[in-house]
């Protein structure tokens, strides 16, 4: 930062030096504790007992949770494989209403503990099951309770 007393140099958030104060105390924790051992096994066990618990529902094609341990992405698709926003919006909806908030993403923090993960997972089961009844229905999307999840950004 000596050097920019001498300069001129414009940036959103120049001279703010709270975010690199909190970096440095992060990769400090990273260095000297089990923190990323801890958050590689809690990754796993989410990410293998979702695709698990999809299995054993019956959604193994429809449900899949891709990606690293440290941050991976649940995939949500249509009967022919491609990405759906009925099933992501069922999904989302009844983890919600069972006290999980999500988006399509598992990031994962030195917070979070083995009693997370298994409530996670208990959730993640009863909405897979309820997901294998509804997606055998005609019309799946009578049981959405507002509107469907819509892309943030659009490719054309």
């Amino acid at each position: 930062m000596k050097v920019f007393e001498d300069i001129f140099f414009s940036f959103t958030f120049g001279g703010e030096v709270a975010s690199m104060a909190a970096a440095m105390k992060v990769l400090d924790v990273l260095e000297t504790t089990d923190a990323l051992v801890r958050m590689d096994a809690n990754g796993r066990l989410l990410q293998e007992g979702l695709n698990a618990l999809a299995r054993e529902a019956g959604l193994q094609d429809r449900i899949k949770c891709i990606g690293y341990p440290f941050w991976s992405l649940i995939k949500f698709l249509d009967a022919d494989g491609k990405d759906s926003l009925l099933v992501r919006s069922l999904f989302t909806q009844e983890c919600v209403k069972r006290g999980v908030l999500l988006l399509a993403t598992h990031n994962m923090t030195a917070a979070h503990d083995p009693l997370a993960i298994e409530q996670t997972l208990r959730v993640y089961a009863e909405v897979c099951k309820t997901l294998a009844k509804w997606l055998g229905e005609a019309q799946p999307e009578e049981h959405l309770e507002g509107e469907m999840i819509q892309p943030v950004f659009k490719v054309r």
